[in-house]
C-alpha cells in the first residue's frame, strides 16, 4: 500500500527509503516530498494521512506509546513496552513522575554513546508520549470481547496537558489540584 502510493507520486523505495533519503512514509513535515500539485495530499509520496484503526481499551491494556522514528529505530514494539512497563514497577514516584522518567529514560536508552559505531542509529530527533490506560478508565466488567448486544457502554476519555504534561483522565476534576506543587 505504501510502496504503491510513494511509485504513484513519482517517488521511489530504495533500502527503505523514500527516494534514497527519508526512512518514514508518514509524516506531518516533510514538505519537500508533498509537493505535486497534481495530487492531493493523501496521495503524495510522503502524506499526513492517518492510517486509522479502532480498538477498544480494555481493562487489560495498560498503556499506550507513541512515538517518532528515533525511538522505533532504536527498540522494536515490544522492546518498548518491556522497557516502559519494567521502568514503571521499578518506580517509587506517583503514577504521573513515573510516566514521565519512563519517556525520559526511553529517550535516554536509544540515545547512542558514539553515532559512527552505532551507524547513526540513536541519533535522531526523539519524541515520545506514554498514554496510562491504567488509570481505571473502564467500568467494572468491561472486556476486549465483542458483544452482539446492541447496548454498549464507553469511557470518556480526555487528554490535558501541555508543555511537559500530559494527562489521560475521565474527567476534568481527576486532575483538579495535580502538579501545582511543582
Amino acid at each position: 500500500m505504501e510502496r504503491a502510493r510513494i511509485a504513484a507520486a513519482g517517488g521511489s523505495v530504495t533500502n527503505g527509503r523514500i527516494d534514497g533519503n527519508l526512512n518514514l512514509s508518514r509524516s506531518l513535515g516533510d514538505l519537500f516530498y508533498k509537493n505535486n500539485a497534481n495530487m492531493p495530499p493523501e496521495k503524495q509520496r510522503i502524506t499526513s494521512f492517518p492510517d486509522v484503526r479502532v480498538t477498544p481499551i480494555c481493562k487489560e491494556d495498560e498503556f499506550l506509546i507513541i512515538a517518532c522514528d528515533g525511538i522505533w529505530d532504536c527498540k522494536t514494539n515490544q522492546e518498548a513496552v518491556e522497557f516502559v512497563r519494567a521502568h514503571l514497577a521499578e518506580s517509587k514516584k506517583s503514577r504521573r513522575e513515573a510516566l514521565r522518567d519512563a519517556c525520559e529514560a526511553l529517550c535516554d536508552d536509544c540515545l547512542s554513546p558514539d553515532p559512527i559505531k552505532s551507524e547513526g542509529h540513536g541519533c535522531d530527533n526523539m519524541t515520545v508520549l506514554v498514554v496510562d490506560l491504567a488509570r481505571d478508565l473502564l467500568q467494572k466488567g468491561d472486556s476486549c470481547s465483542s458483544s452482539s448486544s446492541s447496548s454498549s457502554s464507553s469511557s470518556k476519555i480526555v487528554l490535558y496537558g501541555g508543555g511537559e504534561d500530559l494527562y489521560l483522565g475521565q474527567d476534568e476534576a481527576e486532575f483538579e489540584g495535580e502538579g501545582d506543587d511543582e
